[in-house]
């Protein structure tokens, strides 16, 4: 088992976007950029010592950021985001966190409130993964399914709250 925690990348939550020649901690892409470099040196770590193909690597995160409500896409607006890009463009705005779920097919806010971080980061990858999975995107998830997905995948039966995502 590999554990990365990576405490300082709360540090970009509140971080532009793009800032040219910027830190990892500075903004999102960088920080990104620094992320891959972590994973690619883990997965070679792996594939040299021939455990690759019997790894499943889970990478989640402990909270989101806020995408697809009021305040995620005002502040997107101001900062110059694309309409088509909006819909993922992320802010982790401060408390209070009263935000409204924004409809994007009516470009407006609804009456529905958000407030909290909608999406987390939970991606499945590694060698062992099946690949009728590969390449797939899960519509719906919570941070209380990370926990049974990964027990599925490990073929352990762990009774809980949240529910498989596979």
């Amino acid at each position: 088992m590999v554990l990365l925690y990576l405490a300082e990348y709360d540090k970009t939550g509140n971080c532009p976007v793009f800032k040219k020649d910027a830190g990892y901690t500075e903004d999102k892409h960088h920080s990104l950029l620094q992320l891959d470099k972590y994973l690619w040196m883990v997965k070679t770590f792996l594939e040299e010592r021939g455990w690759w193909k019997e790894t499943y690597l889970f990478i989640g995160s402990d909270h989101g950021c806020h995408y697809g409500c009021n305040v995620a896409v005002e502040e997107g607006i101001k900062r110059g985001i694309p309409q088509k890009e909006l819909s993922n463009y992320c802010s982790n705005h401060q408390e209070p966190h009263n935000c409204y779920l924004w409809d994007f097919e009516k470009n407006k806010a609804t009456d529905k409130r958000s407030d909290c971080s909608r999406r987390t980061t939970f991606i499945i990858s590694g060698g062992a993964l099946s690949t009728n999975f590969q390449g797939k995107t899960i519509k719906y998830g919570e941070i209380i399914d990370f926990s049974p997905t990964i027990a599925k995948l490990m073929g352990i039966d762990f009774p809980s709250d949240g529910k498989s995502v596979i």
